[in-house]
This record gives C-alpha cells, structure tokens and sequence, in this order.
C-alpha cells in the first residue's frame, strides 16, 4: 500500500494535492468520487451509510482514544474553530444509558 500511495503521490498532477489523505489515479479523490465509493460499498455490505458517518465516527473514535483532544481533531477535520468540533464530546444516548447502568450497579 505505501508503495502505491508513493507512486500515486509522485504522479499527482499539481504539488497541493501531494498533501491530500485519499488519492486516485487521476489526483484527489473528490466528495462525488468518496460518495460513490461509499455507496457502493455500503450496498455491497447490505447497510445504509453516508460518507458524514464515517467522518462523524472517525471524530467520535478519535477523541475517545485522545479525550479532550479537540485542537488535534480541529486539525484533522480541516475546522478551523473548536466549536465546530465540539459536538463529537457530546455523549450519545448510548453512552448515558451505559453511564446509569455502571452507576446503578447493574
């Protein structure tokens, strides 16, 4: 894999694009070509998911691995305010449900 992702970074058109995460053969991967990717595989898999929810679980995974981390996740997301990134510390329903659980000893 390093060594594909090598040549597709060295064949990359313009310089920028050397910094994107995903690349294809033609350059960048575009919002179209991640959507079309994540449908298919989403139909293949027989579920239902948008590429928001893998960004939302990326954010939500990364800060239960980094807790209060919310400069590094800005960062990573491409947001330039924490605000924006504030929303992934908010417990789910789950994560409540699971918190009166433990504390009712259950």
């Amino acid at each position: 894999l390093d060594e594909e992702r090598s040549h597709l970074v060295a064949t990359a058109p313009p310089a920028r694009d050397r910094q994107r995460l995903l690349l294809g053969q033609r350059g960048p991967l575009t919002h179209a070509g991640a959507w079309r990717i994540v449908k298919r595989l989403a139909f293949q898999a027989g579920i239902e998911c948008h590429p928001h929810t893998l960004r939302h679980t990326f954010a939500t995974t990364y800060l239960a691995e980094n807790p209060g981390d919310l400069v590094g996740l800005a960062t990573l997301l491409g947001h330039s305010s924490l605000d924006t990134v504030a929303i992934y510390t908010r417990p789910t329903l789950d994560d409540l449900a699971a918190k009166v659980e433990r504390a009712s000893g259950s």
